[in-house]
Order: structure tokens, then sequence, then C-alpha cells
């Protein structure tokens, strides 16, 4: 901030649940118009996305599957003509990002996700615009829980054992 210096931005439980409350707004509105507008090379660069983030979750190596994650993620969202919209996720992903680094997706994980990441673009093959506005709104609360679970282990092996006499 000028003259007043920089600041560190606490990412706490309460943000995460903030964060994942205003892209349940956003979201399902982004997939819908994604579904809505796609044309024949965007679906086929979303399929080719999705593609990479099953060899991602193939050999099991989380970097992989993260990065091509984001992209398939960027994808939908970078396009949308609502500029204000996307500056929202970019910067709520950037957040959530950050901590994915230190919490990668388990084996299991990546498999569900890579899962529904497979029904979104059968769904936006087909122009199925509920259903894929369900499958995000489903992946978005898989996510959510598997961040403040993270968390909330994260913060349990940080508090010290309290030992009675």
């Amino acid at each position: 901030s000028p003259n007043r210096g920089a600041r560190v931005r606490l990412i706490d439980e309460d943000m995460v649940r903030n964060i994942f409350d205003i892209r349940a707004l956003i979201e399902p509105y982004i997939m819908r118009t994604f579904v809505e507008f796609a044309r024949p090379e965007d679906i086929k660069a979303l399929r080719a996305l999705q593609e990479a983030c099953q060899a991602g979750c193939d050999t099991g190596l989380h970097s992989e599957f993260h990065k091509a994650n984001n992209q398939f993620h960027d994808f939908i969202t970078d396009g949308h003509f609502n500029v204000e919209a996307v500056r929202i996720m970019k910067q709520h992903s950037a957040w959530l990002r950050a901590l994915s680094r230190k919490n990668p997706l388990t084996p299991a994980q990546m498999r569900t996700s890579n899962a529904e990441h497979w029904e979104l673009v059968g769904a936006v093959e087909k122009g199925d615009v509920e259903h894929a506005v369900r499958v995000i709104v489903q992946h978005r609360v898989r996510s959510r829980e598997i961040f403040l679970a993270n968390m909330l282990r994260d913060r349990r092996r940080e508090k010290p054992l309290a030992l009675s006499a």
C-alpha cells in the first residue's frame, strides 16, 4: 500500500471458507457461460488440458497434475467477459494454489478430481449447462472440504499437547 508498506495476509480457515463462499456464487456463473459459448476449438482445448490432468494422475505425480489442473480451470475462467469475476477468481486461485503446495492432493483425491474433470468435459461437449454447473459445484464443495480438513490437521499438529499432572 502506498505510504503504508507491505502487509502479509494470513490465510486461515475463516478466509478459506470465505473464498469458497464467494466462489460458490461466481464459479457456476462462469461455467454456465463457458458451456453456452464454447466453440469447437474451446472444447478441443479443454479436452487436451484434461488429458494432461489424466497423465499427471496416471503417473501419480502431484506436480504434473497440479500444473495441468491449474491450466484446466484457468482456461474455463480466463475467457469470461466479466473481468471483475475473473480477477476475483484469479486472486482466490493464487491463494488456494499457495496452500496446495503445502498440502498436495493424495493419489485418491487426484483420481476423484480427475473424474470430475472428465464429467465436466463430457457436459461441455454435450452443451449440457445444468450438468456442468452441478459438477463444478460438486468439485468446489469437495475442494473446500479437502482444504479445510488439511488446515485443521495442520493446526492440530502445531498445538502442543496439554499434559495433566
